[in-house]
């Protein structure tokens, strides 16, 4: 049972009460869904919490979030990925970097069998794997036992479901799913009722079907979340915590093939970034050292703000192989410790990964690609 081990680690730290980790369970068998997105979902343990406590039990670096190149797909076979629940997310020292949301269910001997060749593992959230499954295979974010679980419910006379909560817990899924892949929800009438798909640019998946009295609960529940509550269309945001948001468009269109439901998402907006910040120790050729020293005293910006800047410039094109403007290789290097934002620091970790080298060696780069721009043009 892949679930075992993770059952007992929860069960182990006291973080849930037995009963609502077995109703947990029994909903992630009975939906097809992990475990992990259940007790997500039920408010039991978020998921980032969860992927530090796995990545604390395992040993292994947690990434808190995916930036899985295409070409990564080539790298695992998509039926050892949903199998395992993991994407690859580059190499390290000629290892493919797996990342994946419950490290406790895979043996890395077995792994290494499966994928054919060395691989290093890491943690990340089941969200963010998820996402990157949908982005490089194609795979549902949602699996489709979702939707049938939640249409079953409202049908079980002793759950006493009525159509306003159930169009109220298919909207939702249908929104998790539109926020993950930055994707748009197209709710179109046939014959027999509508159909809701899932649209990420020109592909267009199918999640579920509903009745024409849930569609119009389901159409009467997004209207009420609009600002003009009065309105049939226009725009509503969805809150994702107290600094995040999503706004989408609702429009329903009526024409000659009957009733069309669109929600177009516009903008995830985060109010407040985070300003954590973490120390990361560099060694720099002394002339660039030296040109960022200069430039921080004389604009009264931080070095470690600088390379933020460098990274901006940068990080889109930090993965091409290139010449960097020349430096002395016989120059003595100067180590030392800068303050990044979090957000920085871990992009620039992924980015480390998938070059298979250091962080050290990524900001090196970053500084030296955009050494001149930086310098002439400081923030």
């Amino acid at each position: 049972m892949k679930n075992l081990a993770l059952i007992k680690l929860v069960d182990e730290l006291g973080l849930v009460p037995k009963a609502e980790l077995e109703h947990a369970l029994e909903r992630s068998e009975k939906r097809g869904t992990s475990l992990i997105q259940e007790l997500d979902e039920l408010g039991l343990i978020e998921e980032c919490l969860l992927a530090k406590l796995l990545a604390d039990r395992t040993g292994l670096p947690m990434l808190p979030s995916l930036c899985a190149e295409e070409c990564m797909a080539q790298a695992l076979d998509e039926s050892i990925a949903t199998a395992i629940g993991g994407v690859a997310v580059g190499q390290k020292n000629g290892s493919l970097v797996i990342a994946l949301s419950n490290p406790l269910a895979t043996c890395p001997i077995e792994l290494k069998r499966m994928v054919g060749r060395d691989v290093t593992m890491v943690v990340a959230p089941e969200s963010e794997v998820r996402a990157s499954l949908h982005r490089l295979y194609g795979v549902g974010l949602h699996h489709p036992g979702i939707y049938r679980a939640i249409l079953e419910e409202s049908m079980n006379s002793e759950a006493q479901i009525n159509a306003e909560e159930t169009a109220t817990r298919i909207v939702h899924a249908l929104l998790v799913d539109a926020i993950q892949v930055d994707g748009d929800i197209h709710i179109m009438q046939t014959k027999h009722g509508w159909r809701a798909c899932l649209c990420v640019g020109d592909e267009t998946h199918e999640l579920c079907h509903l009745s024409p009295s849930l569609y119009i609960a389901v159409a009467d529940y997004l209207k009420s979340l609009l600002a003009d509550q009065g309105a049939e269309s226009g725009e509503f945001l969805i809150k994702l915590s107290d600094l995040e948001f999503v706004s989408f468009f609702l429009d329903i269109d009526r024409d000659y093939s009957g009733e069309q439901l669109f929600l177009a998402m516009l903008e995830h907006r985060i109010l407040n970034p985070d300003t954590t910040r973490v120390d990361v120790k560099i060694e720099l050729p002394e002339s660039v050292h030296q040109d960022y020293a200069r430039v921080s005293r004389d604009t009264q910006v931080t070095v470690g703000e600088l390379i933020e800047h460098a990274w901006k410039l940068t990080r889109d094109v930090v993965d091409t192989p290139c010449i960097c403007p020349y430096v002395d290789r016989n120059e003595r290097l100067v180590s030392s410790t800068v303050s990044l934002s979090a957000e920085c620091a871990d992009e620039m970790e992924v980015a480390a990964l998938r070059a298979g080298r250091s962080i050290e060696w990524v900001v090196q780069k970053v500084l030296l690609m955009s050494r001149e721009c930086v310098i002439r043009y400081a923030p």
